[in-house]
């Protein structure tokens, strides 16, 4: 007995020794804003399961197609996924003037909501869910990211992807504006994201830092049933 309390005594001091000792690995936390995607908010979730430590999902106070009753059924047995509602109504871009609406019904207002829900030091990821994402690349790029942090936190990349339309069971691009994305959908330290802001007719991202380009989604800009999408996008 005595030697095995002097072994544990032992192994909780050297495993003590290594937490402090050993860098702290970085999180990753996606940042999800849902509204009326019914058709591609599971085939998206399904994307980015298994490489983020955190998801948090939010929606506003409004009616929908159903896709809050999916998410809240994703989310069921994934403890690191989280919902939470919007007490407002938000105007979409595009479509009004953002500067002339409420600052509570403004899309800067939602996705400064979405942004209290993460910690200073966790990568914030902002996913669409009316987009598919590139398991494979997005998690290189995470990898990458997580190396480079041993370095420099101060790295920020903007997600760019593919325009897609189904056509014969197969998803192709759209060859008029074949990409999308860019600074709007970024990979950066929360503790590095100033607010979103109003524009004119959208949000403003306000970064401390340029953000970098790459490819890692696709927008499919027909609907479809969503298992149909799920299908297509495997075989293809």
């Amino acid at each position: 007995m005595k030697y095995i309390l002097t072994f544990l005594i032992c192994f909780i001091i050297a495993f003590c020794t290594i937490r402090t000792t050993s860098p702290t690995r970085p999180k990753f936390a996606a940042f999800v804003r849902v509204k009326d995607e019914i058709n591609t908010v599971i085939p998206c979730l399904n994307s980015i399961d298994g490489l983020f430590d955190k998801i948090v999902i939010i929606h506003s106070n409004e009616p929908d197609d159903g896709s809050v009753k999916e998410m809240h059924k994703w989310c069921k047995w994934r403890f690191y996924c989280h919902i939470y509602e919007y007490p407002h109504a938000v105007y979409p871009s595009h479509t009004t003037n953002q500067k002339t609406i409420p600052y509570e019904n403004s899309l800067a207002a939602y996705y400064n909501f979405g942004l209290e829900k993460f910690k200073p030091e966790e990568y914030v990821i902002k996913i669409d869910a009316d987009q598919i994402y590139i398991h494979q690349h997005l998690k290189s790029t995470l990898d990458f990211i997580r190396e480079q942090d041993l370095i420099d936190d101060f790295v920020s990349y903007g997600i760019k992807g593919y325009n897609t339309f189904s056509y014969h069971n197969k998803i192709v691009k759209y060859k008029k504006t074949p990409f999308n994305g860019g600074i709007d959908s970024f990979i950066i330290k929360r503790k590095y994201i100033k607010q979103f802001s109003n524009s004119r007719n959208f949000e403003e991202f306000k970064a401390d830092n340029k953000i970098k380009k790459t490819c890692y989604w696709k927008s499919l800009t027909l609907v479809s049933l969503y298992e149909n999408i799920e299908r297509q996008w495997k075989s293809s």
